[in-house]
């Protein structure tokens, strides 16, 4: 479904701490991913999930389902 939010990055300083708290509050559990960065991975339902990753707190990142990327772009740039 186009307009889905599929996917959720939060930033912590400190990973550790972040993965603890959204574990005790929401039951989350985290699998930490292979890779050069630090990545933590979270299933929150069938075709969704969410992250924990260093980085500067204050900004959630949100991903959306399109139907398709190139209209989508091109309906954006032209909004403004």
């Amino acid at each position: 479904m186009a307009g889905k939010p599929v996917h959720f990055e939060i930033p912590a300083k400190d990973t550790n701490r972040a993965r603890e708290f959204y574990g005790n509050l929401f039951g989350w559990q985290f699998d930490s991913m292979e890779g050069p960065t630090e990545y933590h991975m979270t299933r929150l339902g069938e075709d969704t999930g969410a992250a924990v990753f260093p980085g500067d707190t204050g900004a959630i990142r949100i991903y959306f389902e399109v139907d398709d990327i190139i209209g989508l772009w091109k309906t954006d740039s032209s909004a403004g």
